[in-house]
């Protein structure tokens, strides 16, 4: 579970370390696929983790799925096309990803509190978050946000493919999905 965490995280991280209360709108922009890693279905699961963008808009779309019904989805999208610029993300997640809905919930809390204009709602299988970014963006510095953040988003694929690939290797020499969530490895 630590690599889907740290994947919102990291992209809250720069964007108020960045420093941008308009209604996002219903469905996520995708644009272009830029990147992406994936985990082919094995008798443990798969993974996958995309990378979009637009001239204005990076969304990082990422699953896991686990031995069948268990599955654990994020989206994240950061518009700069709007003034201020928005950040929201939705995680859904089944079977036994259940179990760690509240933690889910506090983890995006988290993740937005630096944020401004937060809406949350959590319920036992999905977590959906809006917010603004608390600064105004211009021409200039939204290029330079959208390159460094493809550049970020790229790394948390990596990093998310690594630790999944673990995790599976992991199952294959005898260890539950139980061992795995109660170390925080899927």
């Amino acid at each position: 579970m630590k690599y889907l965490f740290t994947l919102p995280l990291a992209v809250s991280a720069f964007l108020v370390a960045c420093d941008s209360s308009s209604t996002a709108p219903d469905s996520f922009t995708k644009g272009d696929l830029i990147y992406e890693r994936h985990i082919d279905l094995n008798e443990f699961g798969s993974m996958q983790c995309k990378v979009y963008a637009t001239d204005d808009v990076i969304t990082i779309e990422s699953s896991v799925n686990s031995m069948g019904d268990n599955s654990y989805i994020v989206i994240l999208e950061s518009n700069f096309g709007k003034n201020p610029a928005t950040f929201r993300g939705e995680y859904n997640m089944s079977g036994k990803y259940l179990m760690s809905s509240e933690q889910t919930c506090e983890g995006a809390k988290e993740v937005i509190a630096k944020l401004e204009n937060q809406k949350i709602s959590c319920s036992s299988n999905k977590v959906s978050f809006t917010s603004t970014m608390p600064q105004h963006v211009n021409e200039t510095s939204k290029n330079l946000y959208i390159f460094t953040l493809k550049g970020k988003m790229e790394s948390i694929c990596d990093e998310m493919y690594e630790g999944i690939a673990q995790g599976f290797a992991e199952l294959s020499s005898g260890k539950t999905l139980e061992d795995l969530q109660a170390n925080e490895e899927l």
